[in-house]
């Protein structure tokens, strides 16, 4: 037997056929009432509805065979889907190219075959509505026409299928969304109230305090109001960005920057906290180069790694920030020497189910952890990756990878490596 041509729109057409989710499907009556129509009308014993997959014939529903799938090597239906009209093969002992099929040479003894494409809207061919005998014969005018409106009712029937599929699926995205929305509502309520508490016992007690003694009080008072504002306000910018993201109208303004113009102010600002918490910060600084991203989401997401390592470490720890190329990417890795979370745990912990399900026992606050899943998608939005890794031995590893434009050689020099300890030195750019 000769096999049917490949059409060069193979691989858009069984993306077509696949968005019908109509393979391997069970029977059902619609069209099972089709093919019994088709045989009638045309006065043929047999009848089928098939679909041509990358490898076989698989048939949603016959009439007087009992088949449910063939190798699209021996498919009459893989040479009907090459045209847009009905195929007519009065005698396969006369057609060269079915003359030696084993459907023509044993059962079911096929002589007779007549098949219309089944076309989507898009004009992709992706199965067939066929009748056959065992004996040769020929179809009349009124016939042809019949099998052909019937190939459209089975279209109908096919795209009544997809609208359903997407209306459920919609529902379905809806009905999570919503779950959602009331979950993420529950845990920003909670996330607001625990630092507008301090703010408020703060105000009041600057109000009723009239005893305090010196200057130096009330500045720390003060400067615990303006930080816990700050976390309010940062908290909700968070949110703002997170519901952006959610309805697809964040705009990534991606842009090729040198990354030693960034870190340079990002490191500064740890250095500071490092030293407020008496901490060791170690920073290895190889080749700078010069990333493709959006600057601003990649300051937030930098800022971002640096606040969960300086806020999960003790007094006397290290915190290790190293900054180089890898293949054709700048990785910025922030290596924490503790694990933060069980291990069983990592690989769904920037998931925002794993938030909503975990609230309060991963180990993490839930704003930080908010702040990490939300990295992973501005990661993604600028094709890069953002991932946690741990590790008894090497504790945990936040690393941000973005691609790579440039590597530059000039100053930064190579290999730039320091150490600030808890009374740290000028940095340079």
């Amino acid at each position: 037997m000769k096999n049917a041509e490949i059409s060069l729109q193979e691989g858009e057409r069984l993306k077509a056929l696949g968005y019908y989710q109509i393979l391997d499907t069970c029977r059902e009556a619609a069209y099972d009432e089709i093919t019994r129509m088709a045989s009638l009308i045309c006065e043929t014993s047999m009848a089928m509805i098939s679909f041509i997959d990358c490898d076989r014939q698989w048939l949603k529903s016959t009439h007087g065979l009992e088949l449910t799938e063939i190798s699209r090597d021996f498919s009459i239906c893989a040479h009907t889907i090459l045209g847009n009209e009905l195929l007519s093969v009065e005698n396969t002992k006369k057609d060269d190219r079915f003359v030696n099929s084993p459907f023509v040479i044993y059962a079911p003894h096929i002589r007779f075959y007549a098949g219309v494409p089944l076309i989507t809207p898009e004009g992709y061919c992706i199965g067939t509505l066929c009748v056959l005998d065992r004996e040769p014969r020929r179809l009349f005018d009124s016939q042809k026409a019949a099998v052909e409106f019937l190939g459209r009712q089975i279209m109908s029937l096919l795209e009544t299928r997809r609208t359903e599929s997407v209306l459920q699926n919609t529902v379905n995205h809806l009905e999570r969304s919503n779950t959602i929305k009331d979950q993420l509502l529950s845990l920003i309520s909670h996330e607001i109230k625990t630092p507008f508490t301090s703010v408020l016992g703060l105000a009041d007690l600057l109000n009723e305090e009239s005893s305090i003694e010196t200057n130096s009080e009330l500045h720390e008072m003060i400067a615990d109001l303006q930080r816990s504002s700050h976390e309010i306000y940062d908290f909700l910018e968070l949110l703002l960005l997170w519901s952006r993201m959610e309805k697809n109208v964040l705009t990534t303004h991606r842009q090729a920057f040198t990354i030693s113009e960034m870190t340079s102010s990002t490191l500064a600002r740890l250095a500071v906290d490092c030293r407020r918490q008496n901490v060791t910060l170690d920073i290895e600084h190889h080749q700078s180069g010069v990333v493709l991203a959006d600057r601003t989401m990649v300051k937030y997401m930098m800022e971002v790694m640096y606040h969960l390592g300086c806020s999960r470490l003790s007094a006397g720890e290290v915190l290790t920030v190293c900054i180089q190329p890898n293949g054709t990417e700048l990785e910025f890795r922030v290596h924490m020497p503790k694990e933060l979370i069980p291990d069983e745990n990592i690989d769904n912990l920037l998931e925002f189910e794993f938030l909503l399900e975990h609230q309060e026992s991963h180990g993490i606050s839930n704003g930080l952890l908010l702040e990490m899943i939300l990295c992973r998608r501005l990661a993604e939005a600028n094709q890069g990756s953002f991932n946690l890794s741990m590790s008894p031995e090497l504790g945990t590893v936040c690393t941000l990878a973005l691609p790579l434009a440039e590597i530059l050689n000039e100053p930064p020099t190579p290999n730039r490596r320091e150490t600030i300890f808890h009374e740290p030195k000028q940095l340079t750019s």
